[in-house]
């Protein structure tokens, strides 16, 4: 009698070499489009067809010879069409990776493993560290990508012999693209900050390296931002990298730092904001230069400062707004009841900023060391669709600003973040250093 693990191992090589096939047609349907397989299909009928015809049509008296002749034409003929089918969506160890995964058990309810669907090595830059960056596409049903993420990378770095860079959303919710390097290939624990490294595009600001190339963030499409890091994790350095970056691009860059110690020595390029008070102050500013811009750009036939930038020479600036250690600002707990007015009023005001700052290039990032529900309220995190998070110390943390608990399993070393924009697309990288 055959074993559970063996039955297993057949439904799941059945499954694989249909989806080969399946993958097969699909490439054939995109690169020869579907009326040239349609053609195929015609003309293979067709063929089956005249040969029958041929058969009893024929005045040969052999009659046995031509049908057998007939049949063993329409066999090959099947058989030819079938193999390059087949061939087409063969990928190369595409099975290995189906077999690694089977033995760390990483199958549905269904006992079904995901199945290799496309492979490819990546085009990048030419720094030699990134010419093995490879791409595996898995289909998948019942493993979304935060699983692959929080539950099972690991497991498949350890059975795929690879490092892996991050997971990301296939075509559809049943498939999951990896992009990892072959081999125990570990991020430096440091990476130094050189101008050259500042991107060119509006409004893009170079973050770190990942295994496969930098990480970036753009404040054009992700305009505001959540990050979270324990005590040495790297994030005062993070920030000051941002505020740079930012100035460097002309930005007009404010840092709330109500503990007052931590950002001396960048005063030079943005304000720095220590108490309540000049924390409204500077709100209040923001709203009413984002309400007037809204008329500027209503008379100029604009709905956003990109596209006002584009038609007008005389550029208008974006403003940044940093907020170091929202713990300080947003938490209650002990507060006076003048103090508990007070932080509404900022909260409402950042709010305001956050829902409609967009297109006036108004953008906000907001740090905490203590990710919870009392420094960072809900109503703020809805709005902050980018995150970046350091090494937590729980799960619980990590799902404060993440969503899920992956950043619990980061190692602890200052400087390494998961980044994650609008896409929901999370990258493992280190921070740039920034010694200035």
């Amino acid at each position: 009698m055959e074993s559970t693990k063996f039955r297993l191992y057949k439904k799941n090589l059945n499954r694989y070499y249909l989806r080969v096939f399946y993958q097969g047609l699909h490439k054939l349907n995109r690169l020869c489009g579907s009326w040239i397989l349609s053609a195929l299909v015609i003309l293979l009928a067709i063929s089956i067809i005249s040969a029958l015809l041929s058969i009893f049509q024929s005045g040969i008296t052999n009659e046995t010879i031509l049908i057998i002749t007939a049949i063993m034409n329409m066999v090959i003929a099947v058989f030819l069409v079938g193999a390059g089918i087949f061939e087409l969506g063969w990928n190369p160890h595409a099975k290995e990776f189906m077999d690694d995964l089977l033995r760390i058990g990483m199958v549905n309810h269904a006992g079904e493993v995901p199945l290799p669907i496309e492979y490819s090595t990546i085009t990048t830059a030419n720094d030699a560290k990134y010419h093995n960056a490879q791409s595996v596409t898995f289909f998948c049903k019942g493993f979304p990508v935060e699983d692959w993420e929080a539950t099972w990378q690991q497991k498949v770095e350890t059975a795929l012999n690879c490092s892996i860079d991050h997971f990301e959303e296939g075509n559809d919710k049943r498939e999951v693209r990896m992009y990892f390097l072959p081999g125990n290939i570990k991020l430096p624990d440091c990476v130094k900050w050189e101008y050259k490294l500042l991107p060119k595009e509006d409004f893009q600001l170079a973050i770190g390296e990942s295994l496969i190339g930098p990480v970036t963030i753009n404040l054009e499409k992700t305009p505001h931002w959540l990050v979270g890091a324990a005590t040495g994790g790297g994030k005062s350095q993070l920030l000051k990298l941002l505020a740079l970056e930012s100035a460097m691009k002309d930005a007009r860059v404010s840092i709330v730092d109500f503990k007052g110690v931590d950002y001396h020595d960048i005063d030079n390029c943005c304000r720095l904001i220590y108490d309540e008070q000049q924390l409204l102050t500077l709100l209040d500013e923001k709203i009413q230069l984002m309400d007037e811009r809204k008329e500027l750009f209503r008379e100029a036939g604009c709905t956003n400062l990109h596209e006002y930038n584009k038609k007008h020479t005389e550029k208008l600036f974006r403003h940044v707004i940093i907020i170091d250690e929202a713990s300080l600002i947003f938490d209650t707990k002990g507060r006076s009841k003048e103090e508990k007015e007070n932080i509404a009023k900022i909260l409402n005001k950042t709010n305001t900023l956050i829902r409609l700052g967009r297109f006036a290039g108004l953008h906000l990032i907001i740090a905490t060391q203590r990710p919870d529900v009392d420094s960072i309220p809900g109503s703020l995190k809805a709005n902050l669709d980018g995150r970046i998070c350091g090494k937590m110390a729980d799960i619980t943390s990590s799902a404060v600003v993440l969503d899920n608990g992956s950043a619990a399993s980061l190692p602890a070393v200052p400087g390494r973040f998961i980044v994650r924009d609008a896409t929901g697309e999370n990258r493992i990288c280190q921070v740039y250093y920034y010694n200035h």
